[in-house]
Parts: structure tokens; sequence; C-alpha cells
């Protein structure tokens, strides 16, 4: 995040680096321009713990995002910007496809966030910017495979 938290002055940046149900918690509120994150995003990527703590329950996985844009609501000042980095879909146990992204935007526009236009990260090759690349295209058995997006 970046931020004129107090102390710092208009026109000091801050980055801060941290668990963001534990570090906005911290800050004043109103306070910072830019909150730019990507949470987890709950499809089991090891982050030290074998996976374990991204493969939440769904309701627990709403309820860690819905804390988390809380907390980047309540530090945002009048004319603050989210930069949130989602994928379109996870797969859960309830569902093959279920619509991370989609999710977030309701929420948001149901807590009072403007949403803007969704901007696409489509990843390429490193270099170049005009091969669509992605490790695979699909994940699973040949029986059952599903998509790996080549963008987020």
């Amino acid at each position: 995040m970046t931020s004129g938290a107090a102390g710092l002055g208009v026109g000091h940046d801050l980055l801060l680096r941290g668990d963001c149900t534990q570090v906005l918690p911290t800050l004043p509120a109103s306070t910072v321009q830019l909150a730019l994150t990507s949470p987890p995003f709950n499809v089991s990527w090891d982050y030290g713990d074998g996976g374990a703590s991204d493969r939440l329950p769904l309701a627990d996985y709403q309820a860690l995002l819905s804390t988390a844009l809380g907390g980047c609501y309540h530090v945002l000042r009048d004319g603050g910007v989210l930069a949130l980095n989602l994928p379109s879909t996870i797969r859960t146990p309830e569902y093959r496809g279920w619509p991370s992204a989609a999710w977030a935007q309701m929420h948001l526009l149901e807590h009072g966030w403007l949403p803007r236009e969704v901007l696409i990260w489509v990843k390429g090759h490193e270099g170049t910017t005009a091969e669509v690349y992605s490790s695979s295209t699909a994940i699973g058995s040949g029986s059952n495979p599903f998509l790996r997006r080549c963008y987020e």
C-alpha cells in the first residue's frame, strides 16, 4: 500500500507488506490513496504450509475477502483507489468454477464502492507482449479437464 500515513506528510510514500487483516487495522482511517492487494486465491498454493492456508471452505474464504476489502475501505481516503488482483474463477469442492472476481465486484458494489472497469493482465512470454502464454492450457484428467487461464 502507498500511504500518506500520519506523521509522514503529503507526498511521502510508505510501502507496507504483510497480512492485510493484521496491518490495515493499525492504520488511521481515510489516510491511504492507493491500496494494492492480491489476496490468496484459495487454490492450495504453498505459502510454506503445504497449501493448507490457501484452501479454505468457501464461506471462510468469502469472510477473509470481506474482511480484507472492509479494511481497505476503512483506510482509503475519498477518491482513493483499490487495485485488487483476483482470478476470474477458482475451483472449490462445491463448484467447478466459482466466480471469485465477480463475487468481489458485487461485494464491493453492495458495500458502497464505486467500481471501475476491470483491467485484465494477459500473461505473455518474457520480453514480448505479442504472444499469450500459460504454462499449460488444461489441468486434470483427460476425461474431465479444466482450463488454466492465461490472464488475471
